[in-house]
């Protein structure tokens, strides 16, 4: 997991069971851009609220918490 929140610096998941992974983080609130990697390739978060150029030629997901 990287995001706007952690200045793009990774945050870990763990692995629950097979193939989910999960994390807990404190977001503040607002609109936030993020993105998963797995093995340093993106991979599109299913259930993002949006999506944005991310400037690097790929996306970012957008969330917004109240």
């Amino acid at each position: 997991m990287v995001g706007d929140w952690t200045g793009w610096q990774p945050q870990p998941l763990a692995e629950k069971s097979a193939g989910m992974y999960e994390g807990t983080y404190i977001v503040p609130s607002g609109r936030h851009e993020y993105s998963y990697r797995m093995d340093g390739s993106p991979v599109d978060p299913a259930d993002a609220d949006a999506y944005v150029p991310d400037g690097l030629g790929g996306k970012s997901a957008v969330v917004t918490v109240e």
